[in-house]
């Protein structure tokens, strides 16, 4: 069994603590600006065995001063202590309220930068850096060469000679994947991963030089085999938002859940992946594209959350959470391995 971690907190001030700040943001000058931004708490309330209630408040308006919108959040947030506080002493037992911020940019969604998704029957000419991935099904992708050449090992082995394998791809190149489907929005996901990691600018392309050396300093975060689920903690900001929000597909509203990892201990419990209906099928999908198109990082990720979906699961649960309601057959078996060939690894 996994040792839970604790999530570190933000401290939050003592009622002197606040009327002190209040004191202090009405007796100051008149700024000569105003504020206006989006802002998000994350409001847990939890007794001596597990989190009972939680939920996102968002704070959006314009406020006169920085000072002032912080004073604002403040009183929320003794109000929320009022009424746990009260809550404990009428019904008894012990509650404790904490609460974390998230930044606007954990809130946005993550999207394609580079890769773009075309007709079929689309005639017009390739961009020079690029090359057109044909899914079967008829999808295509126009995606950078150097991402798929650096982070794609089975996609750099099929570019035609002197295209991306030396870094110029011609327009007009076309890369048929292997046999086994992959799906579209599967394809997407693992886009959006390799762009992020991987996508070097040409050396003609009109991007700034640092930028370009900070996209060579990126790298996956690097797990160990077998797993160890404390290192689920240690992914990057960008790695939690992913695994939120394009394997897990949470709604919106959970896309806090990407601070501090919390996501990792939340999904692990026995019916909560159906409760929150997280889509299993996508997240093999996924795994299925990663280790068809050869991307270890991608794929030590995705069967990492796979793995910790099913941690505290029993046998029934399993079988429930994959949807599996008799026992598989020979010809099941070799099917089931036929379409996920990570299963026989």
């Amino acid at each position: 069994m996994r040792r839970r971690r604790v999530g570190v907190q933000q401290p939050l001030l003592c009622f002197p603590c606040s009327c002190l700040l209040m004191f202090f943001v009405f007796a100051e000058g008149q700024p000569p600006e105003c504020y206006s931004f989006p802002f998000a708490y994350h409001v847990y309330l939890e007794s001596e065995t597990n989190c009972i209630f939680e939920h996102p408040i968002v704070l959006r308006g314009i406020f006169p001063r920085a000072s002032s919108f912080a004073s604002f959040s403040f009183l929320c947030i003794l109000f929320l202590h009022l009424c746990t506080f009260l809550y404990s002493k009428v019904c008894g037992g012990h509650l404790s309220l904490s609460v974390c911020m998230a930044s606007e940019k954990s809130l946005q969604p993550l999207e394609l930068q580079f890769t773009t998704r075309c007709s079929n029957d689309d005639t017009s000419e390739t961009d020079a850096h690029c090359v057109r991935v044909c899914l079967e099904g008829g999808v295509v992708f126009q995606c950078p060469a150097s991402m798929l050449r650096e982070g794609c090992l089975a996609m750099s082995e099929l570019f035609p000679p002197g295209s991306a394998t030396s870094g110029n791809a011609t327009a007009g190149d076309n890369v048929k994947l292997p046999a086994l489907s992959i799906e579209g929005r599967a394809f997407e996901n693992v886009a959006l991963y390799l762009e992020h990691f991987y996508n070097v600018p040409a050396s003609d392309s009109p991007v700034d030089c640092d930028a370009a050396t900070d996209l060579k300093d990126i790298r996956p975060t690097s797990l160990s085999c077998p797993l160890q689920f404390q290192e689920l903690y240690e992914l990057t900001e960008w790695e939690h938002r992913f695994v939120v929000q394009r394997l897990l597909m949470l709604p919106r509203e959970k896309w806090y859940l990407c601070k501090e990892g919390k996501w990792v201990d939340l999904i692990s419990g026995a019916g909560v992946a159906r409760g929150m209906m997280i889509d299993v099928s996508h997240l093999l999908r996924v795994l299925n594209a990663a280790v068809t198109l050869d991307i270890p990082p991608l794929r030590c990720l995705c069967g990492a959350v796979f793995a910790n979906l099913l941690l505290d699961l029993d046998e029934v649960d399993m079988l429930e959470l994959m949807g599996v309601k008799e026992q598989l057959g020979p010809e099941e078996e070799q099917a089931l391995v036929k379409a996920y060939p990570w299963l026989s690894l």
